[in-house]
């Protein structure tokens, strides 16, 4: 009787067996893997934004970013070189933009991937790619070909980065032909300067329609007249970016040591508070 038991048992395992054999696991369908590996290339790009922050902060002075991506790998701040590879693309790298600082403009790109790798979930047959900012609160989506037009733009704004003469960084402003980035970058490089304001048209740009550009001018503006420049940098304290609201409380309330404002959970009424306080 034993016997049979187990011939039973025997029999139904060599069935069951038989009969998973047959069964066919459906393959991933493209809609989910794209997905998967959008979703993947996202979080890949926050790490290393935030392996970027630890390095300007440990080993940049607070301010300077590695020369080349493979230095995070190196020094441990990334565990392996495949984060540095988008997974749509596996055998393209990330396209990163060496020689910038944590305290340039937000409006600069530092990360971004190559040749819109991702299908956009708004519209068919629309692509798109990730791009992280020195706001570093993104990534954020980029059309398919704005790629190519935002590496130009970077290029020439890491040029202007490199000048140092007065008139041409005035003339950079006072071109329609410029991209917001060399301006504000240019109105960057004049506060790091120390060029007087006031022989100038920079405190024309707090009324600019662009906040990057307004936000530069008042940081340029506040050594030599902080009243002007306060209202632009009030209204960067209620910005839901930390690194915005960060600079702009470093820039009003130079060596207090209460910063608790910065953290992302402070309302608007605290915020208060301390300006009155102000």
């Amino acid at each position: 009787m034993k016997i049979n038991k187990k011939l039973i048992i025997l029999a139904i395992f060599v069935l069951s067996l038989a009969v998973l054999s047959q069964v066919s696991v459906p393959e991933e369908s493209s809609q989910i893997k794209n997905s998967r590996l959008t979703y993947s290339c996202y979080f890949s790009m926050k790490k290393i934004g935030v392996a970027l922050l630890q390095y300007a902060d440990q080993e940049g002075d607070g301010l300077y970013f590695p020369n080349d991506l493979s230095v995070l790998v190196k020094k441990q701040y990334l565990s392996c070189e495949s984060c540095l590879f988008c997974g749509c693309q596996p055998e393209v790298s990330y396209h990163y933009f060496p020689g910038l600082r944590k305290d340039m403009p937000h409006n600069m790109a530092i990360l971004m991937e190559k040749n819109a790798p991702h299908s956009s979930s708004r519209q068919k047959g629309e692509k798109t790619g990730f791009c992280l900012f020195l706001d570093f609160s993104g990534p954020y989506r980029i059309l398919e070909g704005d790629d190519r037009f935002l590496i130009q733009d970077m290029q020439k704004a890491l040029l202007v980065a490199k000048e140092n003469d007065k008139e041409v960084l005035l003339k950079i402003l006072d071109d329609s032909l410029q991209n917001e980035r060399s301006k504000s970058m240019s109105l960057w490089k004049i506060r790091q300067l120390g060029i007087p304001v006031f022989s100038t048209n920079i405190p024309e740009y707090l009324y600019a329609q662009s906040p990057f550009l307004s936000k530069e001018a008042a940081y340029a503006v506040f050594p030599w007249n902080e009243k002007m420049a306060s209202d632009v940098l009030y209204f960067s304290l209620y910005d839901s970016n930390y690194f915005i609201r960060k600079s702009a409380w470093e820039k009003l309330f130079s060596g207090t040591s209460n910063i608790g404002f910065i953290s992302p959970g402070i309302s608007k009424f605290t915020a208060n508070k301390f300006l009155k306080k102000k």
